[in-house]
C-alpha cells in the first residue's frame, strides 16, 4: 500500500502557521506526509487576509508555498467544483478544494469537517 498524499485546506495551513510558524513546513510534513499539495484557491485564500498584506507575512507565505505540489484546475475539475458547489451547497472555493482533491486522489485535510464531510466521493482527515 503507498503512502497517503494530503491536499491541505486552508485552515490546516493556517492553524499550523498560528501554532508553529517558523517550522510550519516540517510540522506539516511531520503530520501528514513528505508530499504535501495545495489547491490554487488555498493559496488565494492565504493572500487574501489582513496579515498577508504586511511585507514579512507575504515573504513568508511565499516560502512557505516551496513546500508544496500546487494544484492548477483543469477544465474538468473546474466542471466538478461546480457540481459539487451545486448539489452540496458549499462555498466555491471549498468546492474547488474538494474537487482538487478527489481528482487528483488526495485525502483532504481539513478542520472544516462539516462541509466537507457530506461530499460523495471526497476523503477526509480532520
Amino acid at each position: 500500500m503507498g503512502m497517503v498524499k494530503y491536499l491541505l485546506d486552508t485552515s490546516v495551513v493556517i492553524d499550523t502557521i498560528r501554532l508553529n510558524r517558523f517550522n510550519a513546513g516540517d510540522t506539516l510534513r511531520k503530520k501528514y506526509s513528505n508530499k504535501l499539495y495545495l489547491s490554487h484557491i488555498t493559496i488565494g485564500e492565504l493572500f487574501s487576509g489582513a496579515s498577508a498584506q504586511d511585507k514579512e507575512v507575504d515573504e513568508f507565505l511565499k516560502s512557505l508555498l516551496k513546500e508544496f505540489i500546487i494544484i492548477d484546475p483543469t477544465v474538468k475539475s473546474s466542471i466538478q467544483a461546480g457540481r459539487i458547489r451545486y448539489f452540496y451547497k458549499i462555498a466555491m472555493a471549498d468546492a474547488f478544494i474538494a474537487s482538487d482533491a478527489i481528482e487528483n486522489g488526495l485525502v483532504l485535510a481539513t478542520l472544516n469537517k462539516k462541509d466537507f464531510a457530506k461530499i460523495k466521493g471526497l476523503k477526509i482527515r480532520v
